[in-house]
Order: C-alpha cells, then structure tokens, then sequence
C-alpha cells in the first residue's frame, strides 16, 4: 500500500512539473514573459559597456552605449545620475 502512495506523489509532482514546464514555454513562445527585446533582424541600441560596484553592492557606476554614444551614469540608492558633463561620440569603437 505505501508504494501505491510513493507512486501516486511521484506522478502527481511529473505532471505537475510537466504542466509548469509547458505554461513557460508557451508564454515565451507568445511574448508573456514581460521582457521588452528588439525584432530579429534589428540592430541592438543599448549596449552595457563595463559597470563598477562602490560599495556593498548597493552603488555602482556604469558606462553604457546607445546610439553610438557613450554615457556614464551612477545607480545609488537614490536614484540614477548622469555623470558626463558632454557627449563622447564613438568612431570605429575608439573614442573621439
């Protein structure tokens, strides 16, 4: 009688395992996943360029790149700041 109950757990948790596997990739394959991504075929905009942490991991600065121009931005816990004073547009992946 025990084993009938080991059995029956272990096919309730596959089906039950088969059923979340197939609700996640039908909401990828129909976009429900929330995240915003680009067509295929689009060039990319945004690009994270190299981040540095401050300090126990709550700042950080980072350098990103979006339409060919690079920015530096502080994220604190007070919110986000922008750190160039101008623009350093990019020609052949060095700066100007």
């Amino acid at each position: 009688m025990d084993f009938l109950y080991v059995l029956r757990a272990i096919g309730a948790l596959m089906l039950t395992l088969a059923l979340l596997a197939l609700i996640a990739f039908l909401a990828r394959k129909y976009g429900l996943t929330g995240e915003m991504i680009a067509p295929k075929g689009t060039k990319k905009r945004l690009k994270l360029i190299e981040q540095l942490w401050l300090d126990a991991g709550r700042s950080r600065i980072m350098i990103i790149e979006c339409d060919g121009i690079e920015q530096t931005i502080l994220l604190s816990p007070n919110g986000a700041t922008n750190l160039n004073l101008k623009t350093n547009p990019i020609e052949g992946g060095k700066n100007v």
